[in-house]
C-alpha cells in the first residue's frame, strides 16, 4: 500500500519495521488485547489453531498510524474504515519526525536490503538502491554503476554490524540473492 501525505510526500507501507509507522490500541481494547496474550502464554492445551484465532483477534483491536517524514503530519488509520485516512497537522513547523521510531532509538536493530538491474525498470530512476532499515541515515543509495553498488553496500553492511544495528541482510542482483545475512541475537 501507499498513499499521500497532504504535503505531496509518498508514504509506502510494503514492509515491516517502519520507522515511520505505529499499531495504535485504543484504551478501551488494553486489557482486552493484555488478556489475550496471556492466554496464549498460560494455556499449554491450546492447539495452534487456537492460538492463532487469538493472535488474530489482538492484532485486529487496532489500527495503524503514520507520521510524515516531510512535514511531520501524523496519519490515523480510521477505525470503522481503513481505507480513511485521517490527517493532523502539528501546530509548530519544528516538529520531531522520529515520533514513531523504536524506544531504542538509533540502537534499534534493523534490516539492510538492496537490489540492482542491469536493465533499470520503467518505474525507477536507477538500476541499483540500498535500503538501510534503521534508525540512522546513510547518504548515497542509489547507483547506475554496479561496482559502486555493491562496494557501498558491503561498506553500510559492515557499518550496521560493527555497531551491532542489524538483524538481517540481504543483496539481490538481476533477482538474483547475492548475499544473505541474519543475525543470532534477534
Amino acid at each position: 500500500m501507499h498513499f499521500y501525505c497532504i504535503c505531496g510526500k509518498r508514504i509506502t507501507d510494503q514492509t515491516d519495521f517502519l520507522s515511520y509507522k505505529a499499531h495504535v490500541l485504543p484504551d478501551q481494547d488494553y486489557e482486552d488485547f493484555w488478556n489475550g496474550i496471556d492466554q496464549l502464554v498460560d494455556d499449554e492445551t491450546m492447539n495452534h489453531r487456537e492460538k492463532e484465532n487469538i493472535r488474530f483477534s489482538c492484532s485486529s483491536m487496532g489500527r495503524y498510524m503514520y507520521q510524515c517524514p516531510e512535514c511531520g503530519r501524523v496519519i490515523l488509520e480510521d477505525i470503522e474504515d481503513n481505507s480513511k485516512l485521517h490527517f493532523f497537522k502539528p501546530e509548530s513547523a519544528v516538529v520531531s519526525k522520529k515520533l514513531l521510531v523504536s524506544e531504542k532509538g538509533k540502537q534499534w536493530k534493523g534490516l539492510l536490503h538492496a537490489e540492482w538491474n542491469d536493465e533499470k525498470p520503467d518505474w525507477r530512476e536507477h538500476k541499483g538502491y540500498i535500503m538501510p532499515g534503521c534508525n540512522l541515515e546513510y547518504d548515497n543509495t542509489e547507483f547506475d554503476d554496479k561496482e559502486s553498488f555493491m562496494e557501498r553496500y558491503y561498506e553500510i553492511f559492515e557499518d550496521m554490524v560493527s555497531k551491532g544495528i542489524i538483524r538481517s541482510a540481504m543483496m539481490r542482483v538481476n533477482n538474483e540473492r547475492i548475499h544473505i545475512w541474519r543475525s543470532d541475537e534477534n
